[in-house]
C-alpha cells in the first residue's frame, strides 16, 4: 500500500460461485486491497478461496444474501463484529484497518431498514467509518429514479448527522 492508500471495491455479486476467477483477475489487475462483496450467495457447503486474500465470510444458511470481505494478505485488520441474521434482517460484518472502521452490509429488499437500525449501528461503531454494501434503499438524491420510505429514512438521518454520502448520483442497477 502506497502512502497508506487503500483501494476499495464494493460489488453486489448476486452469487460469487461462478465468478471466482473473474473477481480474482479483477482484484489483481486493479490492485484492490479490500473488497466488500454482497449477495455472495455462499453457505457452509460452498468454498471460497481467492489467492493472496484473507476472507471474512458472513453467509446465510439458505445460500442467498451474504457478505464477504476480501482483504489483501499483507494488510493487518481486526474483526470487530460479524452480525448473523435471519433471511429478512440486515447482515453485516465490521472490521478495522489502520484505525478506520469498515462495515460491509447487505439489507434484504423485504426488510425495510429503520431509523432505529441505523442509529444503533452507527452509534455503536468507532469513527471514522465507511459503510459499503447493498442497502436496498432508493432516493433520488443519490441517483435513483424514485425514493422509498427506507431511502427517505437514511437520507434524513445522513442530513441530520456529520455523515457524508459518497456517491456520484449514478444509479447502481
Amino acid at each position: 500500500m502506497e502512502h497508506n492508500t487503500i483501494k476499495i471495491l464494493q460489488w453486489n455479486a448476486r452469487s460469487i460461485n461462478n465468478k471466482k476467477e473473474d473477481i480474482h483477475n479483477f482484484l489483481c489487475k486493479q490492485d484492490i486491497n479490500l473488497a466488500i462483496i454482497t449477495e455472495s450467495w455462499l453457505n457452509n457447503t460452498k468454498e471460497l478461496n481467492i489467492p493472496t486474500y484473507n476472507i471474512i465470510r458472513n453467509d446465510r444458511q439458505d445460500g442467498k444474501g451474504g457478505v464477504a470481505i476480501l482483504i489483501k494478505s499483507n494488510i493487518t485488520y481486526k474483526i470487530i463484529k460479524i452480525h448473523q441474521s435471519t433471511i429478512t434482517e440486515p447482515q453485516y460484518s465490521i472490521i478495522q484497518i489502520n484505525g478506520i472502521t469498515i462495515i460491509g452490509i447487505y439489507i434484504p429488499k423485504q426488510n425495510g431498514s429503520t431509523l432505529q437500525f441505523w442509529e444503533e449501528l452507527i452509534n455503536n461503531i468507532q469513527r471514522p467509518f465507511i459503510i459499503l454494501g447493498d442497502l436496498n434503499v432508493h432516493n433520488t438524491h443519490w441517483g435513483s429514479p424514485y425514493t422509498t420510505t427506507e431511502g427517505d429514512i437514511l437520507f434524513n438521518y445522513i442530513q441530520n448527522t456529520d455523515i457524508i454520502c459518497l456517491n456520484n448520483a449514478q444509479p447502481s442497477g
